[in-house]
C-alpha cells in the first residue's frame, strides 16, 4: 500500500508538471505583464508584401525597445497569420484581438481609439510624399511650381487613410478606393493622375507594379507632419509604456538614430529620392493632436544628421 501511495504520488506530481508546461505555452495575445517570470507575447500584423523590406525596419526597432527594457520581462515577437487590412488591424488592436502591437500614421481619430506612443519611427518621413505616375505623362509634371498648378490635377488615395483629409483640407483633388492594390490599376487607366506615398514606400510599390507603365516622379516633392507611431490598445497600457521608455532609452544613447539611418532601406531611399533636389510644396496636418511632439527636434529626420553618418 506504501509504495503504491508514492506510485500515485510521483504520478500527480508529473501530471501537474505537464498541465503547468502546457499551460505556460499559450500566454494570451493581450498579455504583457511587468513580471519577469512571464513571458510577453508580442503579436503584430502580418508584413504587406509591398513594404517587406522597410517592415522589417519597426521589426527591428521594437525588439530594440523591448531589448532596452528586458529588465521587465522576457518577450517574444510574432506575426499573426490573419490576413490584415491597415482598418482591419485597427479593429483587432482596439478590441485586444490577434494583435497588441501595430504601427501606422497617426491622426486624431486613431489616437481616440488606441493607446499611442508618441514617438515618430521614422522622424516624419512618411509625410515627405513623392509620386507614382504614368511614364507618359512626366512631362506634365515637370512644368508645375505651385501647388495652384498642382490642383490641376487628381490624385489617388485610399479611403479612410489620414492622408486622403490632408491632401483634401489643403484643396487638393482626391480620388479613393478602398482596395489599396486597386490604386496601381486606377493610376495606370487615368482614373486619376499621381499617387502620393511616402518615400519608404514608393520604390517597392514601384517594383511590385512594373507591369503597369509607371514610375516615380523626379521632381516634386509634398511634406506634411505625418508620425508613425507604435499602438496598443487602451487596455494595455503598460505595454504602451514599456515600448515608449525602450524607445526613449534608444533615442538617449544614439542606437535609435544608428538603426534608422544605417537601416539598407532606408539608405536607398535617401539616394533615390534626392529631397534636398526636389520643389518641395509643404501642406498643413490639421488632424494632429496637442501631444504631438513637433518641436523636439530630436525625434524627426534631420538631413545633416544623415549626411554626417553616411560620410
Amino acid at each position: 500500500m506504501v509504495q503504491l501511495s508514492h506510485a500515485c504520488m510521483y504520478l500527480s506530481i508529473r501530471a501537474l508538471s505537464v498541465v503547468l508546461c502546457f499551460q505556460l505555452l499559450f500566454i494570451p495575445v493581450a498579455s504583457a505583464t511587468n513580471s519577469p517570470q512571464e513571458i510577453t507575447q508580442i503579436t503584430i500584423p502580418p508584413l504587406d508584401e509591398n513594404h517587406a523590406g522597410h517592415a522589417q525596419y519597426y521589426v527591428h526597432l521594437l525588439d530594440l525597445a523591448l531589448e532596452k527594457t528586458k529588465g521587465e520581462g522576457a518577450f517574444i515577437i510574432s506575426h499573426t497569420q490573419k490576413i490584415m487590412s491597415q482598418a482591419r488591424s485597427i479593429v483587432s488592436l482596439e478590441q485586444g484581438v490577434d494583435i497588441n502591437v501595430m504601427w501606422t500614421m497617426t491622426s486624431k481619430e486613431r489616437e481616440s481609439r488606441l493607446f499611442p506612443i508618441r514617438i515618430p519611427l521614422i522622424k516624419g518621413l512618411l509625410g515627405y510624399r513623392v509620386f507614382l505616375i504614368r511614364k507618359s505623362d512626366q512631362a506634365l509634371f515637370n512644368n508645375i511650381t505651385t501647388l495652384d498648378e498642382l490642383n490641376k490635377f487628381k490624385a489617388g488615395q485610399g479611403a479612410g487613410w489620414p492622408d486622403t483629409k490632408i491632401l483634401q483640407s489643403n484643396g487638393l483633388k482626391v480620388i479613393t478606393n478602398t482596395k489599396f492594390k486597386l490604386l496601381f490599376s486606377m493610376l495606370e487607366r487615368q482614373r486619376f493622375d499621381y499617387f502620393p506615398r511616402g518615400i519608404s514606400e514608393a520604390w517597392s510599390e514601384l517594383e511590385h507594379n512594373k507591369d503597369k507603365g509607371l514610375m516615380v516622379e523626379p521632381t516634386i516633392l509634398l511634406k506634411y507632419p505625418a508620425p508613425m507611431y507604435f499602438f496598443v490598445s487602451q487596455k494595455n497600457k503598460a505595454l504602451g509604456e514599456r515600448i515608449e521608455q525602450g524607445l526613449l532609452q534608444a533615442i538617449h544613447d544614439g542606437s535609435f538614430d544608428d538603426l534608422f539611418y544605417s537601416f539598407p532601406a532606408h539608405k536607398a531611399i535617401f539616394s533615390q529620392t534626392n529631397i534636398e533636389g526636389r520643389k518641395q510644396f509643404e501642406l498643413n496636418n490639421p488632424y494632429l493632436s496637442q501631444e504631438t511632439p513637433i518641436n523636439d527636434k530630436s525625434l524627426w529626420y534631420r538631413p545633416d544628421l544623415f549626411h554626417s553618418i553616411k560620410e
